[in-house]
């Protein structure tokens, strides 16, 4: 937490905006959309934490963009897991597991809930976008072998930078 207030204290010398959210997603369904997020300038970043019970395993953060082939196909209610994964390229897919590179510095562990003793991954990273024109991103979460369905707690910070 002391390195986050560090970075955005560096970061609004220069002119910037941001958006916290917080939540959780807690479905029977395989695919869940999580939120929508635009960034104005030319470099925008996405701080993220997400956690959840191993017995969910492999849950898979999805990155789409704004464009009629990526979040417009795969907002189509009528498509499977599969297919709405099948519109994104791999760098936009991050499994969310200790076994999977999400990216330098970014990293999944485990920990034991003492209130349920059930072993939980937790996640953290970053993801850096740069853009000619203001572009909407929307995040989603999925495990396309999911019997179960989705369960994901979430912390996410937008910034974009102004220069």
């Amino acid at each position: 937490m002391y390195a986050i207030f560090i970075f955005l204290l560096l970061n609004f010398l220069n002119k910037s905006y941001a958006k916290y959210s917080v939540g959780v997603i807690d479905t029977n369904e395989n695919w869940a959309y999580m939120e929508r997020f635009c960034f104005v300038s030319q470099t925008g970043q996405l701080l993220f934490t997400l956690q959840y019970p191993v017995k969910y395993e492999i849950e898979t953060l999805y990155l789409y963009y704004d464009t009629v082939d990526q979040w417009d196909a795969a907002y189509n209610g009528s498509l499977t897991c599969q297919q709405r994964e099948a519109v994104l390229s791999t760098d936009q897919m991050l499994p969310l597991s200790k076994f999977a590179f999400l990216g330098a510095g970014d990293f999944c562990s485990t920990f034991e809930d003492e209130k349920t003793n059930e072993t939980w991954y937790k996640c953290i990273g970053e993801r850096r976008f740069t853009s000619m024109r203001p572009r909407w991103w929307y995040l989603a979460i999925g495990n396309c072998d999911s019997v179960q369905g989705l369960y994901m707690e979430y912390r996410k910070f937008f910034i974009t930078f102004c220069r």
